[in-house]
């Protein structure tokens, strides 16, 4: 399964971004597609609240068009919505622990919340978005 994070769903809503073209159509390859393909919950909240934002874009999208988006995607048949798990407070920190990660700031990581439910739901703490974009 693909688990799309934020990045892409703001990419594939925002025409003025560069990456638009690529991103929209891994979405609609993955909605339109016969394969489940999740969006967690986090993720779609943190894409109202950033295409949303005046001090992001000069021209914000409306959030009337960003819930319209958004209601779009959930129509497809094949999409798994993916929220936190009974399991999710166990497994949440194993990814961030270790060495590897010491001294970067939060933002230099996959969205924590995304990883913590991806974890948690035994999907691995992954960012999908790479291969959603390879097609």
């Amino acid at each position: 399964m693909i688990a799309v994070d934020t990045n892409l769903l703001v990419y594939a809503h925002r025409k003025d971004s560069p990456w638009y073209e690529q991103a929209f159509h891994s979405i609609r390859r993955l909605a339109e597609g016969e394969n489940p393909w999740a969006i967690p919950w986090p993720c779609l909240h943190e894409f109202l609240g950033i295409v949303t934002h005046p001090r992001i874009y000069v021209r914000p999208s409306l959030l009337a068009e960003a819930l319209a988006q958004a209601e779009e995607w959930m129509r497809s048949p094949s999409l798994v919505l993916l929220s936190e798990s009974a399991g999710t407070g166990r497994s949440c920190a194993g990814p961030w622990k270790g060495d590897a990660f010491r001294g970067l700031p939060c933002t230099m990581l996959a969205s924590p919340p995304f990883a913590c439910i991806m974890e948690s739901r035994s999907f691995g703490p992954r960012t999908a978005i790479s291969d959603a974009l390879r097609g």
